[in-house]
């Protein structure tokens, strides 16, 4: 009703208010909207509580409004959906009480069905949301794993939540489906309405017995929650570590003894409907007995709810660690940090004119690091197209932090350039994605652990194929085109052995023909750049299909160049490649053949800037690469 509210208040005011008097129809307007938008995050809160993840979250993250109250809306529009439904159990028993069939009784039904269905899509719609917010930001977390798991371990996180952050999403969609809020107030409601409607009826005795059915089914079920759930759990925690069975076997006769107790209250509807039948005869027993079926139901649903809430809690309590980790002024990784990170930009005013040549100038660039104010090395160099700047930087002295702040993934000082045809562009006056586009840098870490070699040149051989694909997209639904040029190379294998052994697939049969093709041409493509890399990329143990982990360390080095320079060579946005220690673990011949790669890379059309870190091999890459300059880093 607040967003219906509002649209109403604001319409009739554009119609009644003259041209004259519209500065205060805006003011009046940006009040309600103002007003509107606050009344719903705090209705939000509320419902939320510790068990779901609120609104004014997501928006700390991206610091929108109006497109993260989407989340506040769907559970705004729940909340309406509970109340029809409890509606339509007052009227179910009081439409039962009556001596003939009533429009109440069916005005009821009416009330719950559509109550509970149009409840359980604002549920789904609210789940769905959160979830895939949730996952926008985790596959982003990869490239800064390491500052995000300090973060959350300092606020309190366990080893075992943190490595189950892949799981939150799903987690967080359960809590919205299995919404605590929603639950509480069924539980409560539905006696309290079945009570009100039998009272109406003059059956004031079953009333009475119901509404408090009702109104103790809150408190019984926070007692389940802390003797069952929570105390057990810490006890055979204990008790399993300690391997003390004797303990464990006494905490699981309490659990029995609870147990009995829960069983007992599910039968008393029978119990109670028996002593209703002895004392007040036999009228009006219909609704009776739904009534007490009701308000019985409402006691043992609160109980059952109890363990899946402990998991809401838990899920909730994660992701608020989780977005306060994400959001914390060391990282860069939200819309919102990024539009931060931009406008507090104080770089000095450099002259448009200062470089000539095309290429990449770094000014006292130095990342930050909290509670650490010294050890990061600063570096201050431009770096032309087509040549290499060599960082020789020894272990230990903060390299990966530097590359974390050079791709802005943390906080850094100083500032970053992208000279093109005598104009410098600050990187903070670009988008996160245009900066993205500028720069490659592939970390082994970023690499899933089931990744195929196939499934690192995605973006390559999509440009290769792109006539195909497009053609394709004409046959075939846009979407399921997308999602086989985007699933692991594993995956879209066995769919079409699925296919192929008539088994239920993901795709139509009639894709058969495309997702065989693709992975074909995929193949023969990336066999092709492997071939003509020479040395051990060419030899017979490394194929497209061979999963990237059980790749040497000097087979990782000679992939990452290749694929460096087959992105250079397909995407002409890229102006600065980053190769971390390039010529480790190969021997002399892998290392000429890397030399050449990457030589290879500085003669193309459209040649980027080059940013090599070792503290090795200086002498033959000054001999060997053209346009080397070295910087050492105090």
């Amino acid at each position: 009703m607040l967003g219906v509210r509002f649209i109403i208040e604001a319409e009739s005011c554009d119609s009644r208010e003259s041209q004259d008097s519209a500065p205060f129809i805006n003011h009046n307007k940006e009040r309600v909207v103002k007003l509107n938008f606050f009344s719903l995050i705090s209705f939000d809160k509320l419902w939320s509580g510790n068990h779901q993840v609120p609104t004014s979250l997501l928006i700390e993250i991206s610091g929108e409004r109006n497109s993260e109250r989407k989340l506040a809306l769907f559970r705004f529009f729940l909340m309406l959906s509970i109340v029809a439904e409890l509606f339509g159990y007052f009227f179910i028993t009081f439409g039962l009480s009556l001596q003939t069939t009533s429009l109440l009784f069916f005005l009821g039904i009416f009330l719950k069905i559509g109550g509970t269905l149009v409840g359980s899509f604002f549920q789904n719609k609210a789940g769905i949301f959160l979830s895939l917010k949730l996952q926008s930001y985790l596959k982003q977390l990869k490239s800064c794993s390491l500052e995000v798991h300090s973060l959350l371990a300092d606020r309190g996180c366990s080893e075992a939540e943190i490595n189950a952050l892949r799981t939150l999403p799903s987690d967080v969609y359960q809590s919205e489906i299995n919404s605590y809020q929603s639950a509480r107030i069924l539980n409560i409601g539905i006696p309290i309405s079945c009570g009100l409607a039998l009272f109406m009826s003059g059956d004031v005795f079953t009333a009475m017995l119901v509404i408090i059915l009702g109104l103790i089914s809150f408190p019984i079920g926070e007692g389940f929650l802390i003797d069952s759930t929570l105390r057990k759990e810490s006890k055979l925690r204990l008790g399993l570590a300690a391997q003390l069975l004797q303990y464990v076997d006494k905490v699981y006769r309490e659990h029995v003894w609870l147990t009995t107790k829960v069983n007992f209250l599910s039968q008393l509807p029978l119990l109670l409907f028996a002593i209703r039948l002895i004392f007040n005869g036999s009228g009006q027993l219909l609704a009776s007995f739904f009534g007490l079926v009701q308000g019985l139901a409402g006691l043992t649903g609160t109980l059952a709810f109890q363990k899946s809430r402990v998991g809401a809690m838990r899920a909730t309590e994660t992701t608020t660690h989780l977005i306060q980790a994400l959001n914390s002024p060391y990282l860069i990784i939200t819309p919102k940090r990024w539009k931060e990170h931009c406008l507090n930009d104080k770089s000095s005013k450099i002259e448009p004119s200062i470089e000539k040549e095309d290429g990449v100038l770094l000014k006292n660039f130095s990342p930050i690091v909290p509670s650490q104010e010294h050890g990061f090395f600063s570096v201050s160099c431009f770096i032309p197209t087509g040549t290499l700047c060599l960082l020789k930087a020894s272990s230990g002295k903060g390299k990966s932090r530097f590359l974390a702040a050079l791709t802005h993934l943390i906080e850094h000082t100083g500032d970053i350039y992208f000279s093109s045809n005598g104009l410098l562009i600050n990187a903070h006056k670009l988008s996160r994605k245009e900066f993205d586009a500028k720069i490659f840098f592939l970390r082994e870490d970023d690499i899933e652990a089931s990744a195929r070699i196939m499934d690192l040149f995605k973006v390559i051989t999509f440009e290769k194929n792109r006539h195909f694909i497009e053609e394709s997209k004409i046959s075939f639904d846009t979407l399921l085109v997308d999602l086989a040029l985007k699933s692991p190379d594993n995956l879209i294998e066995q769919e079409i052995k699925n296919i192929e052994d008539k088994k239920l697939s993901a795709f139509p049969t009639s894709m058969l023909y495309f997702l065989k093709n693709l992975r074909n041409r995929q193949v023969i493509q990336i066999q092709e750049l492997l071939d003509k890399a020479r040395g051990n990329l060419a030899s017979d143990r490394i194929f497209p299909e061979r999963t990237f982990l059980t790749l040497s360390a000097g087979e990782k080095r000679r992939l990452m160049a290749l694929i460096a320079l087959e992105t250079c060579r397909t995407i002409k946005e890229t102006t600065l490649v980053i190769l971390d220690e390039p010529l480790t673990h190969l021997d002399q011949k892998n290392i000429d053949e890397q030399m050449q790669c990457i030589l290879d890379m500085q003669k193309l059309p459209h040649p980027p800037s080059i940013l090599l870190i070792s503290h090795l091999f200086i002498d033959e890459i000054r001999e060997k690469l053209s346009g080397v300059q070295i910087y050492s880093p105090e």
